[in-house]
């Protein structure tokens, strides 16, 4: 969907290739221990740990009694640098797979508290502010009075909460919580009135952090947001941070061309949503084979943020005429939100569930979807293989990573190239 719609856009030829697409090596298999379709939690754990978990444990073994060792963990213990960029909570699944240990991957308060108390992470940018403050502060989770914030300086770290914090950033080791709890869809984050970081940007500061002619690193980067627009089948969100993703997959190549003895791995740990490049809208007629790329660019907003705005439109006090309600869905949510008129049947639709922001994005993702051509089979997990991309500027034995392997794989050989395989897997 992205490379057509950036073919589209741009007016580039049929062969024009995005940065992901040079460098395709084979597929990674991503079931779990416990299921054949896998939650984020196991998924990233068998990459951090190079075994099979239960879903929704994270970097534990499959009873979530018995911590596993990290690649980020061996590779601090070798004297390497260390790094997680994600535009999630830090405290979500993929990075906690890295930095923590816990049974269940929702004890994000636990999370946080192990990540700042075991300092592995030399360098930690994302989202989630509000699970590293004391419960008495303002959108605190906490239920304790912990302050991981002053632990954070405390702990010699810089901490960076605003613009002036990040422009100023020069030296290890550094914690970025840039949102109160997940970052913005890139293009909610393009349309916003206050700064925030893209995926590109964060992942440069990251880079020239950690680069060292005295030693390695070890650094993951999360497109987080690409899975959250999937699972509300938003194909705005889900392209607008492809697309982040694909820029920031450039400027690490771009760092691989200069640092040549580096080496990129790029997969996901499953997809999400069961996307399909063109639908079939009545079964009893014969679909079309198109899909409409125009459709996705008339947006300025992804359905999450509009379905948040609708709510708070909807709920205000005094409450809103139905007239009024009407006028905002029309204009201000399906025309400038989603560049497109939407029916009676649609707005009636939207009415009914305006106070409930989960269900306005739904709607509005399966609105554009329809128009867009674009289908989805689930708001969860599919089972299917998913790319898997390398890409070094020196002779590394990359082609370990070609053809169709285990998941568990991805992370015993980034291990065994971190220098680290005698210790992956194995048990804390």
């Amino acid at each position: 969907m992205a490379r057509s719609f950036v073919q589209w856009k741009s007016k580039q030829q049929v062969g024009y290739q995005l940065p992901l697409d040079t460098i395709v090596a084979g597929q990674s298999r991503t079931r779990s221990y416990s299921s054949l379709i896998t939650d984020s939690a196991a998924g990233a754990t068998a990459f951090s740990c190079g075994l099979k978990t239960t879903n929704s444990i994270v970097a534990m073994d499959p009873n979530g009694t018995k911590p596993c060792l990290t690649i980020l963990e061996a590779a601090k213990q070798k004297g390497l640098a260390t790094g997680l960029v994600s535009t999630s909570r830090v405290t979500h699944a993929t990075p906690a797979a890295f930095s923590s240990h816990v049974s269940n991957r929702n004890d994000e308060v636990e999370i946080a508290r192990q990540q700042v108390d075991a300092a592995v992470v030399d360098v930690l940018f994302g989202g989630g502010y509000c699970w590293f403050i004391p419960q008495t502060a303002e959108c605190s989770v906490r239920t304790d009075d912990l302050d991981l914030t002053k632990e954070i300086t405390d702990k010699g770290y810089s901490l960076v909460l605003n613009q002036t914090d990040w422009d100023r950033l020069s030296t290890l080791p550094a914690v970025a919580l840039l949102a109160p709890s997940h970052m913005p869809f890139d293009i909610d984050r393009q349309n916003l009135t206050v700064w925030q970081p893209s995926l590109e940007e964060m992942a440069k500061k990251a880079l020239d952090l950690l680069k060292s002619p005295d030693r390695g690193f070890f650094l993951m980067i999360e497109g987080s947001r690409i899975d959250m627009a999937a699972h509300n089948n938003d194909p705005v969100g889900h392209l607008s941070d492809i697309l982040a993703f694909q820029k920031a997959v450039e400027q690490a190549k771009s760092f691989v061309d200069a640092h040549p003895d580096t080496i990129l791995v790029t997969t996901a740990d499953h997809e999400t949503g069961g996307l399909t490049v063109g639908v079939q809208l009545d079964p009893d007629v014969y679909p079309e084979y198109v899909w409409y790329p125009s459709q996705l660019d008339a947006a300025t907003h992804s359905t999450e943020y509009l379905g948040d705005m609708t709510q708070f439109f909807a709920t205000q006090n005094p409450a809103p005429s139905t007239a009024q309600l009407i006028t905002f869905l029309t204009s201000t949510v399906c025309k400038s939100g989603l560049g497109f008129d939407a029916t009676q049947d649609e707005i009636n639709e939207l009415l009914g569930v305006a106070t409930d922001s989960l269900k306005v994005r739904y709607a509005l993702s399966r609105m554009i979807s329809k128009r867009a051509g674009l289908g989805w089979t689930t708001h969860g997990h599919t089972g299917v293989d998913v790319n898997l991309h390398v890409y070094s500027g020196a002779d590394l034995n990359v082609q370990r990573y070609f053809g169709n392997i285990e998941n568990t794989e991805v992370g015993s050989l980034l291990a065994n190239f971190l220098g680290v395989g005698d210790s992956i897997p194995s048990y804390l």
